[in-house]
């Protein structure tokens, strides 16, 4: 709270975390409308998306029907809520984070649970079926997760919350796909970001299959399809970036992940900050091009 009262009082010109103000100082400023640092807040996603990945090596979501049973089930809007509403996470139905160019419009799908039982019952598990969920050991990835489970349920899904160590979960524990095998966890909360703002650089460490890796693996749903390895590679070379939206179509129809939300950050201007450019990739204000008077 300290650094959002000397951002809203001037002594401070930029925060320079790019981590936003806190949710209080958010909800003060919608109450006020007249509230002159309204003007200097940028109102912005970082790109961050939460995504459940359904691995395909792993039974029974190495079924298409059975993934497309726990897509449909799912409620974003109850995600959301979880992850502190509005204020701290905006719901996205699509594989792409909101603030890269040439993405498609997001649908924000509720859920579908007659879609979700027609899909049971056409992969042979009509009465739904037991999986385990693995999932980052902090307080609220678990308490997505467990939000997530209960949602599941309500079509006969049975998700094993499976908390795991944070300092080990993205490099052993689903970063192994041996691993991941071993245990049986049908279903992975992740978090994904990319490198660099481009759809290369977002999708392909997911969804190509030459990414996967026996250590710190991203493509965290064992996707290897050759159709979309290929179109991966038609994408890298195609002069119109609309090529990945292809790769995306592809993609969204395994049911292989499940796009969650995009973590939201509000950043307050100093009054002093002149061309306070937010660019993504620096998780903030461009600094090399930011000036004060």
């Amino acid at each position: 709270m300290e650094r959002d009262q000397a951002l809203l009082a001037g002594s401070a010109d930029v925060d320079a975390t790019g981590t936003g103000v806190q949710p209080a100082t958010t909800a003060r400023l919608a109450l006020d409308e007249e509230h002159p640092v309204r003007s200097r807040v940028d109102d912005t996603t970082t790109g961050a998306l939460r995504i459940l990945a359904l691995p395909t090596d792993v039974a029974p979501m190495n079924n298409a029907d059975c993934r497309a049973a726990v897509a449909a089930a799912v409620d974003r809007a109850e995600v959301q809520k979880e992850l502190g509403g509005a204020v701290n996470a905006v719901r996205r139905s699509e594989l792409w984070p909101r603030g890269l160019a040439g993405g498609p419009e997001d649908s924000d799908r509720g859920p579908d649970l007659d879609a979700a039982r027609a899909s049971l019952e056409a992969c042979g598990q009509p009465d739904g079926f037991s999986t385990v969920l693995a999932v980052a050991d902090t307080p609220t990835s678990v308490e997505v997760a467990e939000g997530l489970s209960g949602q599941l349920a309500a079509v006969g899904i049975k998700a094993e919350v499976r908390p795991l160590s944070a300092t080990s979960f993205y490099a052993t524990d689903v970063g192994d796909p041996g691993n991941v095998v071993a245990n049986g966890f049908g279903l992975i909360l992740a978090t994904w970001s990319a490198d660099l703002p481009t759809p290369a650089s977002f999708l392909t460490p997911l969804v190509d299959g030459r990414s996967i890796r026996a250590v710190g693996n991203t493509n965290y749903a064992r996707l290897d399809d050759p159709a979309i390895n290929g179109l991966v590679d038609a994408a890298r070379t195609a002069a119109d970036p609309a090529a990945w939206r292809e790769v995306l179509d592809a993609v969204e129809a395994t049911s292989a992940y499940v796009p969650l939300a995009e973590t939201r950050v509000q950043l307050v201007a100093g009054q002093r900050l002149r061309n306070g450019v937010v660019m993504q990739p620096y998780s903030g204000y461009d600094l090399a091009t930011a000036g004060v008077r």
